[in-house]
This record gives C-alpha cells, structure tokens and sequence, in this order.
C-alpha cells in the first residue's frame, strides 16, 4: 500500500476507535505507533514511542498549561469566581435578561482565568444557574448562556486549545493570544446582543432583577478588584510582550495565591484540592498531547 493509503486507512482506524469510546490521545498513540510500524520499522516506532513523552514533559512552553489552570483553581476554590459574577450581576442585572448577559460577562472574565472551556462552563452552570432560577428566567434561555459563555475559554487567552494549537505547529503563543482577544470580546458582546434583542422581545424568557445604586456597584469590585488587575496585567504583559506566557502563567499562580491568602480565604485543604485538580488536568491534557505528536510524525 502507498503512504497515502495507509494515511488514509489511520484517519479512519483514528474515527473508528474514538467512536468506540477510547480515549482521544491513547487513540492517535495507537494508531500513530502503528502507522510508524508500517511505514518505517518497529524499532523506528518503538523509539518515537519513547521519545516523544520525554520531549512534551520536558517542553518548557507547555508549563504555562499547569500554570493557568492552577491560577483558576485557586480562584474557584476560593470564592473569587462568586465575586467576579457578583460584580457583573450588580452592573447589568437590572436589565431584562440582566442576569443571563452577567453569565456572559462572568464567563468572559472567568475564561481569562481558566484557560478552560470546560472549567468556564461548569464555574458559571454552579454560580449563575440557581441565580436565574430564584429569578424565574425560562431554562433554555438559562441553559444556553452558560453553554455559549463557556466556549469563549477557547478564545479568550490564556487559552489551553490556544496554548496546544501554538505548541503542536510552532506558533507564537503571544500571537495567538493577541489575535484570540479582540475576537472574544467581540463575542461576548454578540452574546449579550442577542439576550437583549430576545428578553425585549418575550419579556418573560428573562424578568429584571434587582437594582442596585452606583455606590453598591463600584463596591462590588472590592471582594475581586486584585484579581481583576492581576488579569489585565497577566494578559496585557504577555500582549506587550513584557514577559512570555509561560512566566505570565507563573505571575498568575503567583497573583492568586498571594491575593488568597491576604483575604485569609486560602487553607491548606484548598490548595490541596487545587493542586490535585490541576494535576488531573494537566494529566488529561498532556495524554493527549502525546498522542497527538505521535500521530503527528505517522501523518
């Protein structure tokens, strides 16, 4: 067979497998090694196999991955997602559909934080979803801004589908980044368009909530003012080009313990609960990572 045909035949074991459920990056090891096999030697394989593990733990930009992801979760785990939907909520809550466009705004800022279209979606579903229910807005209106909110994790940056994509093809992740924000705000803002046009035109899908005085809304910024900065200044050094993204992730771990202690909301159980879960996905991630520049040297 020419290598073409047995590309093709990987692309289709690749599908084949991933429809049976087995994991994404076990799937390209698999079907990569064995591509390897065919086309080249078993010991070729064999040593890529081996190889390759090495080089992705050992890649110093795939460190901002753990970084970003253990920056979000100190600040779940310490309250400060809460306080970010609280401020967006005092803002824009007394609007028709206020609360749902506050999801929105919530997940924009959040998934600056979280590098995670997953961890997006699921902070907001916890955060905002008994909000809009104690407010009788209409569940698919509900439903659906935490789910559309949640997929600007993988635009806005730090981005970890930004992040794989700079590192699998050689891209500036700096770049990446800068060209990944103007386009997500753009879309956070579509977002809360479109919940307005909706709620004036069926007022029941989203009733106003409460309103709130100018000095409660700046006040609002006080439970959560430091990690707003320490965003902007994360993703404004990293565009500016004063530092690379993977000290900017280093800043942002930095930042967030730093503050979390200050305001006595971090204890040892917390950060254990935050370091695990950023092992496991950063496990999750690296898996497939490998997998994929297996499968990348077999295609």
């Amino acid at each position: 067979m020419t290598p073409v045909i047995v590309g093709v035949i990987g692309l289709v074991a690749l599908f084949a497998l991933l429809a049976l459920g087995l994991p994404i990056g076990v799937g390209m090891a698999l079907v990569g090694f064995g591509g390897l096999w065919y086309l080249i030697s078993q010991g070729a394989a064999i040593v890529k196999l081996g190889i390759i593990p090495f080089e992705v733990m050992a890649n110093w930009g795939l460190a901002t991955l753990p970084l970003f992801l253990f920056m979000a979760h100190i600040v779940f785990a310490c309250g400060f997602s809460r306080d970010l939907y609280g401020v967006a909520a005092k803002w824009l809550g007394h609007q028709r559909g206020g609360i749902a466009m506050a999801t929105v705004g919530g997940s924009a800022v959040f998934a600056a934080i979280s590098a995670s279209s997953l961890a997006t979606a699921v902070t907001m579903g916890l955060v905002a979803l008994p909000e809009m229910k104690r407010y009788k807005y209409d569940p698919a209106l509900s439903t659906g801004c935490i789910a559309a909110g949640g997929t600007m994790g993988q635009m806005i940056p730090p981005s970890a589908g930004l992040i794989t994509y700079g590192i699998i093809t050689g891209t500036s992740i700096g770049r990446l980044f800068a060209g990944g924000l103007i386009p997500g705000i753009i879309e956070a803002v579509f977002y809360i368009i479109t919940i307005y046009i909706l709620c004036r035109w069926k007022p029941s899908l989203g009733p106003r909530g409460p309103r709130y005085s100018l000095k409660e809304k700046v006040m609002s910024f006080a439970g959560c003012g430091e990690i707003i900065a320490l965003i902007i200044l994360v993703l404004g050094g990293i565009i500016l080009g004063w530092f690379s993204p993977t000290e900017a992730g280093a800043i942002g771990a930095s930042g967030a313990i730093i503050f979390s202690l200050f305001r006595r909301r971090l204890n040892w159980e917390k950060f254990k609960h935050a370091l695990v879960e950023t092992m496991k996905t950063t496990g999750m991630l690296y898996g497939i990572l490998i997998g994929a520049f297996v499968f990348k040297y077999f295609m």
